[in-house]
C-alpha cells in the first residue's frame, strides 16, 4: 500500500526545492537587471509582490499580505537567508508567527528573530537617549553612521526609508543595506549606500529614496550627506 504521509513529505520537500530553486533565478534575474548596482557582498534577492506569496498574509493581522506590507519580513528573510537560512519565505514567516514576533501586522519583539534563524541576535548595545537598543531611530535628525558602518562591515543591515519622501507623512519602509560608498572629497555629501529593495526586488540605492526638494527646503544642515538625509532607522541583527 502506498504510505499516504510519506508520500505527501516527499511532495513538500519537491516543493521546497523547486520554490528554492525559483528563488535562486529571482536573484540571477535581479542582480541583471538592477543596472550594476550590484554590492561586492550578495545578499539574496525577495521580491515581496512575488506570486508565490503576494496575497498571503505573513501575520495573523487580517489584510496584511507580503504585497501590501511585508517589506520589513522580507528583509530580514533576506538576511536569514545569507545567514544561512535554509527555509523559504512562508515558513520563514510561519516560524515568526510561532516565535510571537507580532503585535498585529508589526514586527515588534526582535529578539525573538533568533528563535527561527538562530544565527540572527539583537544587538543590545546601541546607546541611543539613555536607552539601549538595536533599533536606531534618525526621523527628526541626520542618521549617525557610525553605528550602522560598524555593523555593515561585518553584515547587511536592515534600514528604513520614507517610501514616499516628498509628502509630510512618514510613509514607513524597509530595506537591506550591505555596502557602503563613500562621498568622494570634491563632493562631500554624494555618498551612497546599495540595498536589496524587496518593492522592488532589485538591488538598487538607498538614494532612489532621497527628495531632491530636501536640497532647496533647508532641512539638510551643512555638513549632512545625502545617505544621512534619506534614512530613519535601522534595525540591528547581528549575525553570529
Amino acid at each position: 500500500m502506498v504510505d499516504v504521509e510519506e508520500t505527501r513529505k516527499k511532495l513538500v520537500g519537491i516543493g521546497d526545492d523547486l520554490e528554492a530553486a525559483a528563488g535562486a533565478l529571482d536573484t540571477i534575474a535581479g542582480s541583471l537587471a538592477s543596472g550594476g548596482e550590484t554590492p561586492r557582498r550578495t545578499v539574496p534577492l525577495v521580491w515581496q509582490s512575488d506570486l508565490r506569496w503576494r496575497f498571503k498574509l505573513y501575520s495573523d493581522e487580517a489584510h496584511w499580505t507580503f504585497g501590501r506590507g511585508g517589506c520589513l519580513v522580507c528583509s530580514v528573510y533576506a538576511l536569514a537567508r545569507w545567514a544561512g537560512c535554509k527555509m523559504t519565505l512562508l515558513k520563514f514567516a510561519s516560524g515568526l508567527r510561532e516565535a510571537g514576533v507580532f503585535e498585529g501586522a508589526e514586527l515588534k519583539h526582535h529578539a525573538r528573530v533568533k528563535y527561527v534563524c538562530p544565527r540572527l541576535h539583537w544587538r543590545m548595545d546601541h546607546w541611543i537617549r539613555g536607552t539601549c537598543s538595536s533599533m536606531v531611530i534618525w526621523r527628526n535628525k541626520p542618521a549617525h553612521l557610525t553605528p550602522l558602518l560598524w555593523a555593515l562591515a561585518r553584515y547587511p543591515v536592515v534600514v528604513q526609508v520614507d517610501f514616499k519622501p516628498a509628502t509630510k507623512a512618514l510613509d514607513r519602509h524597509f530595506v537591506l543595506a550591505n555596502e557602503y560608498i563613500p562621498a568622494p572629497e570634491d563632493q562631500p555629501i554624494e555618498d551612497n549606500l546599495l540595498v536589496m529593495d524587496p518593492w522592488t526586488g532589485t538591488y538598487t540605492s538607498v538614494l532612489t529614496y532621497f527628495e531632491p526638494g530636501w536640497l532647496r527646503d533647508g532641512t539638510m544642515a551643512e555638513g549632512v550627506t545625502k545617505v544621512q538625509r534619506t534614512l530613519y532607522g535601522a534595525r540591528i541583527w547581528e549575525v553570529r
